[in-house]
């Protein structure tokens, strides 16, 4: 006689989505931005994600929506921008990459300047 085979432990089915917790829209939308400030070095992290904690919830709509556009762009431009000083010809760029620069706890412009460059 053939031996028994050990009994399957029972398999966990897959979450019913209408038993789900909803994600809050808004959480989401700050997770996905935080993943796209996530850049090719430490400094661009740092300013990007330190503003998005401290002043994307009290930017205005207008401003949040020029800091999604800011993060389309590549990365050279965003360190020459955010660490070395240029200044963006546009005036509400301008105003918006010298709000993420003032962020406390962002790293001065004297000190991004001394970074070797990408």
């Amino acid at each position: 006689m053939a031996p028994k085979p050990a009994p399957q432990p029972e398999r966990e089915s897959a979450p019913d989505p209408a038993r789900a917790p909803a994600l809050d829209p808004a959480l989401a939308e700050r997770a996905r931005l935080a993943w796209r400030c996530r850049r090719g070095t430490r400094e661009l992290d740092l300013l990007l994600q330190r503003w998005l904690q401290q002043g994307y919830a009290a930017a205005s709509a207008p401003q949040r929506a020029l800091f999604e556009r800011l993060l389309e762009l590549p990365d050279p431009q965003l360190v020459d921008y955010l660490l070395a000083g240029s200044v963006p010809t546009v005036p509400a760029w301008a105003e918006l990459i010298e709000a993420i620069r003032d962020t406390p706890g962002a790293l001065p412009v004297e000190t991004a300047q001394a970074l070797p460059p990408v």
